[in-house]
């Protein structure tokens, strides 16, 4: 997520001698998830709120919720997906 990580984009997992974390959730996927989610009233963009978001979690005192855990648990709701009521919300 640095400040305009488009989709696909690697950056730092903000943690020291770790290798640069690909993040689960691309830009576009973020895209449709906020525009599905925070409709109303209206809101920042979401290519906005998404740069800003890899910003702040890409950031090296990060140690733990970091880009890296974000992708972890996204990975861990796409396992559980057909389990979830409001699997938008818990993504989100």
């Amino acid at each position: 997520m640095p400040s305009d990580a488009p989709a696909g984009h690697t950056v730092s997992s903000g943690r020291k001698g770790r290798a640069p974390v690909k993040l689960a959730i691309e830009a576009r996927r973020f895209d449709a998830l906020w525009r599905r989610c925070v409709s109303s009233p209206r809101s920042a963009d979401p290519a906005t709120v998404y740069a800003g978001l890899c910003r702040l979690l890409g950031a090296p005192d990060r140690h733990f919720h970091n880009l890296g855990h974000i992708r972890d648990c996204v990975r861990r709701v796409d396992e559980v997906a057909s389990l979830l009521e409001g699997r938008d919300a818990v993504e989100l």
